[in-house]
């Protein structure tokens, strides 16, 4: 019995020892980066960048329809969205031809509506050339990111 006794207590601490230094790795979560996004990448078609709500404000009065973010103290106005890059392009060059300079940025967005529904109006996008609908399809498009409660970026 003794004989027994001394390996189950060695075997007991040093399981011990084993899971306290394998849990201890995880007390600081801060450390740990996700090796994986979850989402999808997206092309917002940016308008411009504003220091201040009014100067947002007077600089998109004649915009057809826009969302914007605060971020770090700074108003992002988007006029556009699109999952697909060559529709960014064919939005960026309608944007241009309105009068209006875009750039086009890419953030994650990783509400599953959206991006099932934003398949669906880059189909539309990729099938048209009709200014109207482009027009109607990009304020669609914002409309329902700003119902769905996208502020993720």
């Amino acid at each position: 019995m003794k004989k027994y006794i001394i390996p189950v207590v060695l075997c007991v601490v040093i399981g011990f020892l084993l899971s306290k230094f394998m849990l201890n790795q995880y007390e600081n979560k801060q450390n740990i980066t996700p090796v994986f996004k979850s989402g999808k990448d997206l092309y917002f078609i940016q308008y411009g960048v504003y220091s201040t709500e009014e100067n947002m404000k007077n600089n998109t009065k004649n915009l057809n329809y826009y969302i914007y973010n605060l971020n770090d103290g700074l108003y992002y106005v988007f006029i556009g969205i699109t999952s697909n890059e060559d529709n960014a392009n064919k939005l960026k060059g309608y944007f241009k031809k309105e009068g209006y300079d875009t750039y086009i940025k890419e953030y994650n967005v990783s509400n599953k509506d959206f991006l099932e529904m934003i398949e669906y109006y880059d189909l539309l996008l990729d099938q048209t050339t009709d200014d109207d609908t482009i027009k109607s399809v990009c304020r669609q498009v914002l409309e329902k990111y700003e119902e769905l409660g996208n502020d993720e970026y």
